[in-house]
């Protein structure tokens, strides 16, 4: 195809980069914790703020345009609104990089991976509700399945896990509960039934 545009206006390493769900706009993460925004059309930067104080290593934008999701070496990943450039949500809980962060496809729950070989879910408040560790191995990889039920992980190793995730149906938290515990309390039930 023909070259739309080409701009020379970024100084740094960049990272990671997604498109807006309209192709409209392209996010690209920088090295330097920034993230900067194009017009697809006109080639012009039409926005760049701070996102993190270490690299954007990945960044994610979600399939109905209006989020998008960053990791960063600082051991954080951020969730976004795609209009405002506000942050919505940190996810705070990793022990060194995170390499990467995924939405659950029709879902309400985000995945982060990290160097210190975990994946947790969260909800969209920043409140982690599981933590999977890989042990004795190298995660390098992991990713919903298209319905959001499962999740599979892969190591340097070669190892596939596949997980379960938990269906919101399932959970029953009790008004009040800690989210934690009404996880706990699941997973007790799920074995109990196996």
């Amino acid at each position: 195809g023909a070259l739309k545009f080409e701009s020379k206006a970024v100084e740094s390493n960049v990272i990671s980069s997604d498109f807006s769900a309209d192709s409209k706009r392209l996010f690209l993460g920088i090295s330097g914790g920034l993230v900067f925004v194009y017009d697809c059309v006109t080639g012009e930067k039409i926005r760049e703020f701070r996102a993190h104080s270490g690299a954007v290593l990945t960044l994610r934008t979600s399939p109905d345009g209006k989020t998008f999701l960053t990791t960063s070496s600082e051991s954080v990943a951020a969730l976004w609104d795609a209009n405002t450039y506000e942050q919505l949500a940190l996810f705070k809980g990793h022990n060194g990089f995170v390499n990467d962060a995924r939405l659950q496809p029709n879902g309400n729950r985000i995945m982060t991976m990290g160097f210190d070989n975990t994946v947790r879910i969260w909800d969209y408040h920043g409140n982690k509700l599981v933590t999977i560790a890989v042990e004795k191995e190298n995660l390098t990889y992991a990713a919903w399945s298209p319905s959001g039920n499962r999740i599979a992980t892969a190591t340097a190793e070669g190892t596939i896990h596949i997980y379960d995730s938990i269906p919101p149906a399932e959970l029953n938290q009790k008004p009040g509960e800690n989210l934690a515990d009404a996880v706990t309390a699941w997973r007790a039930a799920r074995r109990a039934t196996e």
